[in-house]
């Protein structure tokens, strides 16, 4: 029974890291990148990789792995799930805006037909043609209507007697409607930047506090039932140790020692 609660409870936290995985890729990978392109395939790659490394931290040391390899595998693992875990909350916090910011951008109606939009280029004015067209029998007819091919409108009327001649607008080719604001690709970016940020920076800050080594913070608890003789009686707690395979024996020595430099009172009984 014991065994089966542990494959059940192993194959929820496998699910849910892969779901989870799976859900980071489409907001920070597909969502920030081109297709078939070299920072998609990068991303992907990583996205494969960390995961494993995280796998590899917890269990090498309960699958019995030499300590060199528990240590190498331990510091991208724990600190990839430290990551994984504000980054995780940081785009849950991200997804009602990314919602609201595509409602807004969906519902946005395009330019009307004929309206300069801001994105135009000068330069690519549609080609315009002349084409003559004959109405009768005359000499030069086609000639005249090719030398007024390309005339402006508001250009001198045509001479009396010249054959009539229809003036036709052909486009450079489709154009695509204008983007209006900031593009989805740009804003993916801007969230995925933010919610790595502050994720970054939250654990490595953290990861800061921890190597520099522990700290002694004096507090005086005041007590109403306190014996007389236990009056400024000095207790060093030791509390947030870390001990693992990434720090290694010395930090471990270090907060072995911190405590008696404190000097807390030692009673005999």
């Amino acid at each position: 029974m014991t065994i089966a609660l542990f494959a059940v409870v192993a194959l929820a936290v496998l699910t849910l890291l892969v779901l989870v995985h799976r859900w980071l890729w489409i907001r920070l990978v597909r969502d920030t990148t081109a297709p078939e392109g070299r920072a998609r395939r990068a991303g992907t790659a990583v996205a494969f990789a960390l995961p494993l490394l995280a796998v590899a931290a917890l269990v090498a040391g309960r699958a019995g792995a030499p300590f060199w390899l528990e240590r190498t595998v331990a510091w991208p693992g724990f600190l990839w799930l430290a990551v994984l875990l504000y980054l995780s909350l940081a785009m849950l916090v991200a997804e009602p805006v990314r919602a609201v910011w595509l409602r807004r951008s969906n519902g946005r109606t395009p330019a009307a037909p004929g309206a300069p939009e801001a994105s135009e280029d000068p330069a690519a004015e549609p080609a315009r043609a002349a084409v003559g067209a004959e109405t009768g029998a005359g000499s030069g007819a086609g000639a005249e209507a090719g030398a007024g091919a390309g005339a402006e409108a508001g250009a001198a009327p045509p001479v009396r007697g010249a054959t009539p001649q229809l003036t036709l607008t052909v486009p450079a080719g489709p154009s695509a409607p204008a983007p209006v604001g900031v593009s989805r690709r740009r804003f993916a970016r801007t969230v995925a930047g933010a919610a790595g940020a502050v994720a970054v920076g939250t654990v490595g800050y953290g990861t800061y506090g921890v190597l520099r080594g522990p700290r002694v913070k004096r507090v005086q608890v005041p007590l109403a039932k306190l014996p007389r003789a236990a009056h400024g009686l000095r207790i060093a707690v030791v509390s947030d140790v870390h001990l693992g395979p990434i720090l290694g024996r010395a930090h471990t020595h270090r907060r072995d020692h911190q405590p008696h430099a404190a000097r807390p009172d030692r009673r005999r009984r």
